[in-house]
């Protein structure tokens, strides 16, 4: 991207962060059915597009890389104590 795209890209962020802060919540406090709706239909879409695309497929190569990782921060100490691992 050049210097022109980023500052445009920049510029539709700002907006849909503001967007984001304010017109959304009072849009779905006034249209919260009109947004389960969308959120329905948009479900039903991608189960057309692709009737797996909501199974779980876990890794379990990441899984096992996870649980090292994890004891190696527990050998190094104080990671073991965080709440919820």
């Amino acid at each position: 991207m050049n210097r022109e795209q980023l500052q445009s890209r920049h510029k539709q962020w700002e907006r849909f962060n503001a967007w984001e802060a304010s017109d959304q919540q009072a849009w779905v406090a006034t249209n919260l059915t009109e947004l389960f709706n969308w959120y329905g239909a948009a479900w039903e879409l991608a189960r057309e597009l692709d009737p797996a695309w909501a199974k779980p497929e876990v890794d379990r190569g990441k899984v096992r890389q996870i649980q090292r990782t994890r004891t190696i921060f527990a050998r190094l100490g104080g990671f073991h104590e965080h709440p919820g691992t």
